[in-house]
């Protein structure tokens, strides 16, 4: 369903949009071959403001349309994919330039049983999440989460080319180790870096510097009292610990995505987008990912070391 080829045989309902006063916009459902659209079109029947696509296999696009084209804000749902009893789901909030991801948005990847209604059960779902900067489908710079069972582990820094995690400056916190690795990444392991783990009342029980050999094994290191730290970085690595321990970051992300998802599937409808009432309900939904803030709130933390 793209620009050229959309033709009034196509729609099966179209009239005059009445979500904004003295709009000479469209406001249509229109099904062609296996996809179904159900938004804006300016006077030439092309694809201008929010619109809901869907597609085979659960995939879907809801959000802004210019000139045909996925851009501002939006939400899209990747083709499912089953694996035995299990569906394994991916989804971009964020945004959108000329068609393709771009600038700042959130990507989730979410298996569950496949028996069950999508984001149904937390405990049970394992899932993986970046927030961050990206261009297209090159993560830059950002957290990236990975929750199995009720383990889980967490990476705050840059990326390559083939979204590695890479550079200097990376976290990387391990919960069923409770331990916290601070330095240089390079291709999804660290080169060099101070390691600490902590306590049962969450304070640094050991502290230790680094470096690694090609095969990951341990080449060289000093203890706590061995490194003359000049930049606080024990207390940096404290404060990054304390941080994503004092709030329920997972359990955000899975409430975030449950709750958008629901919304779409059930209110994303014909009457509601040609209601002035529930229209901007439409739109605040394509900026949910704006609540998921720990990237942010790690920044903020780290900014007091810079």
């Amino acid at each position: 369903m793209s620009k050229g080829k959309i033709s009034k045989s196509d729609i099966s309902i179209i009239h005059r949009w009445q979500g904004e006063a003295n709009s000479k916009d469209y406001i249509a459902k229109i099904k062609k071959s296996d996809s179904t659209f159900i938004g804006i079109l300016d006077f030439d029947l092309t694809k201008q403001g929010y619109g809901l696509l869907s597609l085979p296999d659960n995939e879907k696009y809801f959000g802004f349309f210019t000139e045909d084209l996925k851009s501002k804000h939006g939400i899209y749902e990747y083709p499912d994919k089953i694996n035995g009893d299990k569906i394994e789901r991916e989804f971009y909030f964020g945004l959108f330039n000329e068609g393709k991801i771009y600038d700042h948005g959130v990507y989730l990847w979410i298996k569950e049983d496949k028996n069950v209604n999508m984001f149904n059960n937390f405990d049970d779902a394992d899932f993986r999440c970046f927030i961050g900067n990206l261009n297209e489908n090159h993560f830059i710079e950002g957290t990236f989460m990975t929750k199995e069972g009720d383990k889980y582990n967490v990476y705050h820094g840059k990326f390559n080319e083939n979204n590695e995690k890479e550079g200097d400056g990376a976290f990387y916190y391990n919960s069923e180790k409770d331990e916290l690795i601070y330095g240089k990444a390079v291709k999804n392991r660290f080169e060099e870096g101070y390691i600490c783990s902590f306590d049962e009342e969450g304070n640094i029980s050991n502290g230790i510097y680094v470096v690694f050999d090609e095969d990951g094994k341990v080449k060289s290191y000093k203890k706590r009292d061995e490194i003359q730290d000049k930049t606080n970085v024990f207390e940096k690595m404290f404060d990054f610990r304390n941080k994503i321990m004092d709030f329920d970051y997972f359990g955000q992300i899975f409430q975030i995505f449950q709750e958008t998802m629901k919304f779409i599937s059930t209110d994303v409808n014909f009457e509601s987008f040609d209601s002035p009432e529930k229209y901007p309900k439409l739109i605040n939904a394509t900026y949910n990912f704006n609540k998921i803030k720990i990237k942010d709130e790690i920044e903020g933390v780290l900014a007091k070391y810079a």
